[in-house]
């Protein structure tokens, strides 16, 4: 497909010039940009397939090959940090969230996984500090406010845990994990201040 359209492009390209120059389609250079966008676009697709089908290493291998076409396509970044965090490379997981959030201040799933990483690292402090960025970014978005629940009681605050929890099952109530959440933290808030019920 990718193959097809850059083909096209060329042919469009050169009619153009016999046509008495290139005015109607603007500058050729910001074409060429487009088309290496749309070839780092369609590599990067397929390292999402091979990561989600679990082969890492040709996932990270894929998108390595779309940031030598486009270096700065941030979702290549993100897509090869989520295939190293899945071997456990943590600290260098990070580093390409790092680099697809310089790119992109928005990109709401770099926060995310990048949160996940802290927390994987032991470092609780960071790992709610990029759920909060993630939720302001998708505030809908129930896993981030159930991850950052169990952050917030790894920390011992059970009242934000349990206002997350709740968080997350208010938006998806039939998640039998986020309902066994809100239960587990009440359970330990009522532990802790001698309560049987809340």
């Amino acid at each position: 497909m990718i193959k097809k359209i850059t083909i096209a492009f060329f042919l469009l390209i050169a009619a153009c010039f016999l046509l008495n120059g290139c005015h109607w389609f603007g500058s050729p250079f910001k074409h060429g940009k487009k088309t290496k966008q749309l070839k780092a676009e369609g590599l990067y697709k397929q390292g999402v397939s091979f990561a989600t089908s679990k082969h890492y290493d040709k996932a990270i291998e894929v998108f390595n090959k779309a940031l030598e076409i486009d270096p700065e396509y941030e979702n290549a970044y993100w897509g090869r940090g989520v295939a190293r965090a899945m071997q456990g490379r943590l600290e260098q997981a990070i580093a390409d969230y790092d680099k697809a959030l310089e790119l992109n201040a928005c990109h709401a799933w770099a926060y995310y996984n990048r949160g996940c990483a802290w927390r994987d690292k032991g470092d609780t402090d960071k790992a709610i500090d990029n759920f909060t960025r993630h939720l302001e970014i998708s505030p809908r978005d129930a896993k981030a406010y159930s991850n950052r629940a169990y952050a917030w009681a790894n920390k011992g605050d059970l009242h934000k845990a349990l206002a997350d929890a709740k968080m997350a099952c208010s938006l998806e109530p039939d998640n039998e994990i986020y309902q066994f959440s809100v239960k587990k933290f009440n359970a330990m808030i009522n532990k802790k201040t001698g309560r049987t019920k809340e």
